[in-house]
């Protein structure tokens, strides 16, 4: 111990040496020590182990196992044909698409949801759907259970709907040293959530939107039902005693000892809300797929004109007690009380379809997953992470592609846009030429380029050789076929900000684009616009009267008509990404 005391004695004597000591003077000529240059790239980091595998209308990474990948693929693949069977669905392929995101590691899926402190004590989820073209689907594929306990086995008090004569001011309050048994988790029915965020994918695509509501009622019925490849049952309800412990169950189960959600409360629930993004234990699911359920297949089917009237209502605007009222000749309260008496009592059909041994869904052949290339992360990876709203870390995902040898015109297209956006114009120029190099007939890398010498351009009217340079790329891509409307209006931009007008001659180029899209709303104006600076007033008036003619956004009607009044030149859209 006196050892110790010494030499802790010993340092800090020594710290207060060097803090009050002057250094000693130097002296002597100054040496200057040798450069030098390093030359090899940093160190990158392992990248993750993912896995990729694609079919018409899906393309999927994941870093679960092969076996786990498969096997859920090829039960997404058994409800999509099922679903194609019951449901008028567009062909694989033939629409945006879906990507999905496989998280089979601790961590991955976190990597992706959103950080949020409005999340349910009780809820919680193992999905997330990105709506865009195409929609993104990411899936925690680790995540066995989470940790509260399914409605099984808490101890909640009864409803007031099923027993009145209880007032609400002696209702008892949860002891928090209730008996949770062993119940303390719910575990995780992956295939259902994947299911349901697939139903919302499709339902996403329906024009006008349906709400919310009946989005989650519609697809937690689906997801819900049985599937093999000779039988399709929906909407058969699975009483409690077939449940393991800890399964969440459906509505009959989750809602036997919970009050419901007041209706005004229910139809205000947003698309973004903590209820939806947090399915599992939520409430407001339950109660979803309860009212949706009674009323397509409880009552016979008593309510099912209603619930069809006031989906329509509610894709057009909110739903009030009056509108309610008038779908379903009954207020609020009272159906309240006969979805707590169907969930009580409930009485339904189902619908269930066996196939024939030659009718059976065809089993699903889909390719081995193998290693994803570091173009297929960039993209997939990358661009949920940026659908999630993590720009950063998605920069960070295309940069890392990047760095580790990825070369295909989209990814490079895709990051030269956000060098871009960060500013960085010499290093999106770059990019956008090398995107070019790689592309085929993708029209995004030639307008990447574009846009990239318009910003690093100076400020004003082009110059005869940035116009020429600009035109040169343009014209590249105008041989491509098919050919891209995006690049006749770029090329009329370009013009636009040329510090010389066009010549009759020059405008030969956007008459051919308009052979190519005739109804062009916004080509026929720009073409018009610039026959006017061309000094051809009278081809521009027939342009516009042309456009006229077209449907098109008030914003551009109001521009035509001006430019017939006075033909004078207005500003074009940017360039299409």
């Amino acid at each position: 111990m006196k050892t110790l005391r010494w030499i802790l004695g010993a340092l800090c004597w020594a710290q207060g040496w060097t803090a009050t000591e002057p250094a000693p003077p130097t002296s002597g000529p100054l040496v200057e020590l040798p450069e030098f240059v390093v030359k090899e790239r940093a160190d990158l980091p392992e990248p993750d182990p993912w896995l990729y595998t694609a079919t018409p209308g899906l393309e999927v990474v994941s870093t679960a196992s092969v076996r786990t990948t498969r096997g859920l693929l090829e039960r997404l693949m058994l409800f999509d044909a099922a679903l194609r069977l019951v449901w008028p669905l567009p062909a694989p392929g033939s629409d945006a698409g879906l990507q999905l995101v496989v998280c089979g590691r601790n961590g991955d899926f976190a990597r992706f949801a959103e950080e949020t402190k409005e999340t349910a004590p009780l809820s919680g989820r193992v999905s997330l759907l990105l709506p865009g073209k195409p929609s993104v689907l990411v899936v925690d594929a680790y995540t066995k259970a989470l940790p509260f306990a399914s409605q099984n086995f808490i101890r909640l008090p009864l409803r007031q709907g099923i027993f009145p004569s209880r007032e609400p001011e002696e209702e008892e309050e949860l002891d928090p040293e209730m008996d949770w048994e062993d119940g303390s988790q719910t575990y995780v029915d992956l295939t259902r959530q994947l299911c349901r965020e697939y139903v919302r994918h499709v339902l996403s695509r329906s024009t006008p939107r349906q709400a919310p509501w009946v989005e989650e009622g519609v697809a937690q019925i689906m997801s819900h039902g049985e599937v093999t490849r000779r039988s399709i049952t929906f909407a058969r309800l699975t009483p409690a005693s077939e449940l393991s412990p800890g399964d969440e169950g459906d509505f009959l189960v989750a809602l036997k000892h919970q009050r419901l959600m007041p209706f005004g409360q229910f139809f205000a629930v947003g698309r973004d809300d903590a209820e939806v993004r947090n399915p599992i234990g939520s409430l407001w699911v339950h109660q979803a797929h309860a009212f949706a359920h009674l009323c397509f297949y409880g009552a016979k089917g008593k309510y099912r004109r209603g619930f069809e009237l006031l989906a329509r209502h509610a894709s057009r605007g909110p739903v009030t007690e009056e509108i309610f009222r008038q779908c379903f000749g009954a207020g609020y309260r009272e159906m309240e009380n006969a979805l707590d008496d169907y969930i009580a009592f409930p009485r339904f059909a189902y619908a269930r379809l066996t196939l024939g041994k030659d009718e059976g869904l065809a089993p699903v052949v889909l390719p081995e997953p193998r290693p994803a290339t570091t173009d297929e992360v960039g993209a997939l990876v990358g661009g949920a992470l940026l659908r999630a709203g993590r720009p950063e870390d998605a920069l960070r995902e295309w940069r890392l592609a990047y760095a580790r040898g990825a070369k295909g015109a989209g990814l490079l297209t895709t990051l030269a846009a956000a060098e871009s956006a960060a500013g960085r114009e010499a290093r999106a120029l770059e990019l956008s030429q090398k995107a070019v190099t790689a592309a085929t007939k993708d029209p995004a890398p030639y307008l990447a380029v574009v846009r990239a010498q318009l910003a690093a351009a100076p400020a004003g009217p082009l110059s005869v050789p940035a116009l020429r340079t600009a035109l040169g790329v343009l014209f590249a891509a105008r041989q491509n076929v098919p050919p891209a409307r995006e690049i006749y209006l770029a090329i009329a931009q370009v013009w636009q900000r040329s510090a010389v007008p066009p010549r009759p001659g020059h405008l030969g180029v956007l008459h051919e684009g308009l052979g190519h899209f005739p109804d062009d709303v916004d080509l026929l104006t720009a073409t018009a616009e610039l026959e006017h600076l061309a000094g051809r007033d009278a081809e521009a008036r027939a342009l516009v009267e042309r456009a006229l003619g077209l449907p098109g956004s008030e914003a551009r009607r109001n521009d035509l008509a001006r430019l017939r009044a006075a033909l004078h030149r207005t500003s074009l859209p940017p360039i299409s990404p």
